[in-house]
């Protein structure tokens, strides 16, 4: 990810930061954290009385301003049991953006995934499915939608790179992908962008998914819980088994410690 040149918090308008105090309490630092795409503000505050609190901020009128307006009503909604950082507050004033939530503890998984990490992370999806259907807020963008151009790879692969594999199946695929609009129409809420860096994982082994911003209404009852089989991967929806493809050299980078934003 490329590196990005982040506002600090002592940038923010002197208004949004009385308004962070008058909340919380007097700021008494704050320390920046990586991922994400936005140079607005983004990381952790410490306050007076010892309380750590996760904020992101951006310009109100920015090309990032309506995502976190969405991630904001998102994460308000979301239910007790789903595992993730609660919304506190958003405040907007004075040109800017804020949102402020509880700071999720733990890190990322390690790259390449370890077995406990990745089974953590499946519980994690499956709480989601069961605690999110039905959706929890109205007038989400649809995943069919969302992908809508980029699953008609099958019906006219033209130029592109095909293994052996797709290229003996390709009849089943072809089908397979005229029927997914349908398939992927309900009324579950996904967060469609569970990233490893998305996801961290407490001293307890217990995940929890961040960044909420790009949530979409999914089909309800098409979530099966999936086996994590290095020796294959499954088809969630349908149940069908097909044989891993074999890891591309340099696609297994070095494990990455340490916790990332909330």
């Amino acid at each position: 990810m490329r590196p990005i040149r982040r506002r600090d918090f002592a940038e923010l308008p002197p208004s949004l930061v009385a308004e962070v105090e008058r909340r919380l309490g007097a700021v008494r630092g704050f320390e920046e954290r990586w991922g994400g795409f936005s140079d607005g503000v983004l990381g952790v505050v410490a306050l007076a009385g010892g309380e750590r609190v996760f904020v992101k901020a951006v310009p109100a009128d920015g090309g990032d301003a309506d995502g976190y307006r969405e991630e904001a009503a998102v994460s308000a909604a979301l239910p007790p049991g789903v595992p993730a950082p609660r919304l506190l507050f958003t405040d907007e004033r004075d040109g800017w953006l804020l949102i402020c939530s509880e700071l999720a503890p733990g890190r990322v998984p390690h790259e390449p995934w370890r077995p406990e990490e990745l089974a953590a992370a499946l519980d994690l999806l499956t709480v989601c499915a069961r605690e999110l259907t039905p959706a929890p807020v109205d007038g989400l963008p649809t995943v069919a939608a969302r992908m809508k151009g980029r699953c008609e790879l099958w019906q006219d692969p033209g130029a592109a790179r095909l293994g052996a594999w797709e290229r003996g199946h390709l009849a089943r695929l072809a089908e397979v992908e005229r029927e997914w609009e349908p398939l992927v129409t309900g009324g579950t809420m996904l967060h469609f962008d569970p990233r490893f860096d998305n996801i961290l994982i407490d001293e307890r082994g217990t995940a929890r998914l961040v960044d909420w911003g790009r949530a979409r209404s999914w089909a309800t009852g098409r979530v099966r819980r999936c086996s994590p089989d290095r020796r294959t991967r499954r088809t969630c929806g349908s149940g069908a088994s097909t044989p891993a493809a074999p890891p591309s050299p340099g696609s297994a980078p070095a494990g990455r410690e340490g916790a990332r934003r909330a």
